[in-house]
């Protein structure tokens, strides 16, 4: 039998940042450690700093006569360090007989990781590549939330929780904390049967942690690793630990919960950011109340009992579980029914407001996805100068959508007024109305929150 091959020797960083990798061409082939080649397809998106493709085995008459390619093939210049780090934890933690065993220990049919079939490296013009094989799956939850105007059903959201449950479970039962917990981050199935089933996907900050250790020391080197929005506060402290990934879990499902975030407007100042998550923690059940009404009260729960447990210390998973299967129950829904999307008046949160701070966000994440393409860093903290266009955008249209608000407010109490019997006519002068206004005048206004341009306002005086 051969030597068995690792992932290769760990890229030295550089001083400076990670690069995306050049585009590959469809059908090119490479061979992974076993020897066994593969053809790349398609693009099929990014992941942090690689390109994923389409792939199918080449080395047998069945794929070579296969029009479809299967497969995800994941490629990152090999002096990045993301994708060996990931490749790791797939060889370590994710081999086929590894998830085969875990769903017949726990009675299951889904895991929510995928097998690890194949990496490698190859060459393409003069460039060394590293290459990992996965499952191909379809779109993320955070493409089908978008779609949705960022609304997601009370119920999906208890069901999601319950499958995370599951995939953060077998995690970390192999030793692994994942470390980057979001949206993006989960797909959705493609193969028949598992279309409402996601998978968690991107390890490239996944760490080995101490299983008999269960108050990690702080390490300022790693603060602020992943994503902002979701970084739990042992993170921000440069903690990783199994405690910091269910908070990191309990944000994603307080964001989906409510729409969005209490700290989303800040994610330009990590340490804003990290306050308001410490006020939200220090009292939960005070700041959901009084703050975030809409969310559920078993995130009151969750979020209690991370903070009753120290950073490292191992998760009461079946607890977890219990706490939204409990509503599962009662609406006789399972956590791998499908997935229900079309969101009931009961789940819409503050749609009219919503809609400008959406797509004030929308834009924000537009200007980070570009900047984190070439600037090539794993957390927004340091792209502050990037995000103050956004915050600019942001800033101008705040007035204005505070000033909508007050015009449909003034506009609904107009409309809900009962019908008044018409006066006989006096000969006195009429009631100051708010059209009386010299600045109103002067302004054009014809109703509250729109107005005519002064070259519309001088045609329709000619007429």
């Amino acid at each position: 039998m051969p030597p068995k091959k690792d992932a290769g020797p760990a890229p030295k960083r550089k001083k400076g940042v990670y690069r995306l990798p050049d585009p590959i061409p469809k059908g090119l082939k490479v061979v992974d450690n076993q020897k066994k080649e593969w053809e790349i397809g398609e693009s099929i998106g990014t992941g942090g700093f690689a390109e994923v493709y389409s792939a199918k085995e080449s080395n047998k008459e069945a794929s070579k006569k296969a029009i479809t390619y299967p497969f995800a093939i994941k490629v990152e210049p090999k002096e990045n360090g993301p994708l060996y780090c990931e490749i790791h934890f797939y060889m370590r933690a994710s081999k086929p007989e590894f998830l085969e065993e875990w769903k017949k220990m726990k009675k299951v049919k889904h895991c929510g990781i995928s097998p690890f079939y194949s990496s490698g490296l190859f060459t393409f013009k003069n460039q060394e590549y590293r290459f990992l094989v996965t499952d191909k799956y379809g779109k993320s939850l955070y493409t089908v939330i978008t779609e949705n105007d960022k609304q997601i059903p009370n119920e999906t959201v208890h069901q999601i929780a319950v499958q995370l449950f599951d995939m953060l479970e077998y995690i970390h039962s192999k030793g692994y904390i994942h470390g980057d917990i979001k949206a993006a981050n989960l797909l959705f199935g493609i193969k028949p049967g598992t279309e409402s089933y996601l998978h968690l996907v991107d390890y490239g900050l996944a760490k080995k942690f101490k299983s008999d250790v269960q108050d990690l020391p702080i390490d300022p080197k790693l603060a602020g690793n992943g994503t902002i929005e979701y970084i739990s506060r042992d993170g921000h402290n440069g903690v990783f630990g199994t405690r910091g990934d269910l908070e990191m879990l309990a944000f994603n499902l307080l964001h989906w919960f409510n729409s969005t975030l209490p700290w989303e407007k800040d994610i330009a100042n990590a340490s804003v950011v990290q306050q308001k998550k410490e006020e939200l923690m220090s009292s939960p059940s005070t700041y959901i109340k009084k703050n975030l009404p809409k969310v559920p009260t078993v995130m009151i729960k969750l979020l209690e009992y991370i903070n009753s447990i120290e950073n490292n210390e191992p998760i009461d998973f079946g607890l977890c579980r219990k706490l939204f299967s409990a509503e599962l129950t009662k609406l006789k829904l399972k956590p791998y029914d499908e997935l229900n999307f079309k969101v009931t008046k009961d789940d819409v949160v503050d749609t009219k407001v919503k809609k400008s701070a959406t797509s004030r966000k929308k834009l924000k994440d537009d200007v980070v996805e570009v900047a984190e393409n070439y600037v090539g860093r794993r957390t927004r903290n340091s792209m502050s100068a990037v995000i103050s266009e956004a915050e600019k955008v942001k800033d101008s249209s705040e007035q204005e959508d505070r000033n909508k608000s007050e015009a449909d407010k003034e506009n609904s109490k107009s409309q809900k007024a009962p019908a008044k019997k018409p006066a006989a006519k006096k000969e006195t002068k009429s009631a100051a109305s708010w059209r009386d206004s010299q600045t109103i005048r002067a302004s054009n206004i014809v109703k509250p929150g729109e107005y005519i341009s002064t070259r519309q306002a001088a045609t329709s005086k000619r007429k």
